[in-house]
């Protein structure tokens, strides 16, 4: 490879470990100002610091945290006596769900739920709906908050940061308004139905740790939010956050990252890659085996020539009537050496020869037999009518 094609991949390497540098701070920046809502979360806009407090709001009151829907806790549990809190950007629970939760506030519950958009069969029943300061009004300015009950009035407007406390209730079913913004728009509301009460806010994000820390008197924003509640324990939900108690393993977290999810993806499609370029049979190269060669016509030619050289054709010419007579055996059934006139007859018909001429040709076969010598002449001729017997040519 040329020296400049290793400069070239150099520089696209650093210039992707770059890339994935600045996506990840910028990922890491996102990360830390999104809204979670969570009782564990440490963010800005986590309510860790909010859960916190409720032991200071609640004294001696039970605070769990509930990771199940709302017809688990209400119907099938039965439970009952508690004040159920959701802070969540959106509130849209399943048709069952919220015909629990409406049942439960009847029958004396005390629900608070705070969020930015309220849908689904919930905000039908109560007839709620939101809108956002934002697409009417400059609000580039703090957001000002402010009860509206004579014995909270004295304390001052709340402030809270740009774009994070600009919805409002647009519509809501027969209620008292607790608050208002700097716009004289209702944020929260008590709504009774039959024998308890639902308290809904519409700035979720001035519940969160950033809010409580921000400003020291947000504190007593707190404090005159859950005033309004009655002293008992109190249920946290996680559910409609994150859904069921969140898995912990490794995969979550690489999840969790832009660059590590992207990571994770890549190594899983390389290993899919390999698995199926690995999948097939891998063996040594089978040689290629020559067939064994039948050298039978070989051995009997270098024995045909052995003896040729010998020039004993006494011995030669014997061998081939021994052979001959092995085949009138195996052919035509003959085993006497001087077969009768019925043989010879019976063998002339099966054989396509006369008598006469196969009766000679025993006769040659006998003389051989009982010579001590002969010439290559005699040699030829006996061969040469062995073979007109077999392949049926005139004797």
């Amino acid at each position: 490879m040329k020296y400049s094609n290793f400069i070239f991949i150099g520089l696209g390497i650093v210039l992707l470990i770059f890339s994935i540098a600045l996506d990840e701070e910028n990922e890491e920046e996102q990360w830390k100002w999104r809204p979670s809502y969570s009782s564990l979360d440490t963010r800005p806009f986590g309510n860790k610091a909010l859960y916190e407090r409720f032991g200071d709001l609640f004294p001696e009151q039970k605070i769990s945290t509930v990771r199940k829907s709302l017809y688990e806790i209400l119907t099938e549990s039965g439970q009952t006596g508690f004040n159920y809190l959701f802070i969540n950007e959106k509130f849209n629970p399943l048709q069952f769900d919220a015909a629990s939760l409406l049942t439960y506030v009847r029958e004396g519950g005390h629900v608070f739920v705070a969020a930015q958009r309220f849908e689904g069969a919930f905000a039908d029943s109560l007839q709620l709906s939101t809108a956002s300061q934002s697409n009417e009004e400059n609000v580039l300015d703090s957001m000002q908050i402010h009860f509206t009950s004579p014995r909270l009035t004295q304390s001052e407007s709340f402030s809270f940061m740009p774009g994070t406390a600009q919805h409002y209730f647009s519509k809501f079913k027969s209620g008292a308004v607790l608050a208002r913004n700097q716009h004289n728009k209702a944020v929260l509301l008590r709504l009774p139905l039959g024998k308890g009460c639902f308290y809904l806010s519409s700035t979720p994000l001035a519940y969160t740790n950033y809010h409580l820390l921000w400003q020291a008197d947000n504190q007593d924003f707190i404090e005159g939010t859950f005033a309004y509640l009655p002293q008992q324990d109190i249920y946290w939900d996680e559910y409609y956050k994150v859904g069921r108690e969140e898995s912990k393993n490794i995969f979550r977290f690489l999840l969790s990252r832009r660059s590590l999810r992207a990571a994770l993806y890549l190594g899983l499609f390389t290993m899919l890659l390999l698995l199926i370029f690995e999948s097939k049979r891998k063996q040594r190269i089978i040689p290629v085996v020559e067939p064994l060669r039948n050298d039978t016509v070989d051995f009997v030619g270098v024995v045909g020539q052995m003896h040729y050289q010998s020039k004993n054709h006494l011995k030669i010419a014997q061998k081939k009537v021994r052979l001959f007579r092995e085949y009138l055996r195996q052919q035509y059934f003959v085993h006497d050496a001087s077969p009768s006139k019925e043989i010879l007859n019976r063998l002339a018909s099966k054989s396509n020869h006369t008598p006469e001429d196969i009766s000679r040709l025993f006769e040659m076969m006998s003389d051989t037999e009982k010579s001590k010598y002969i010439k290559e002449e005699q040699l030829k001729a006996l061969s040469k009518l062995m073979h007109q017997f077999k392949s049926g040519q005139k004797v």
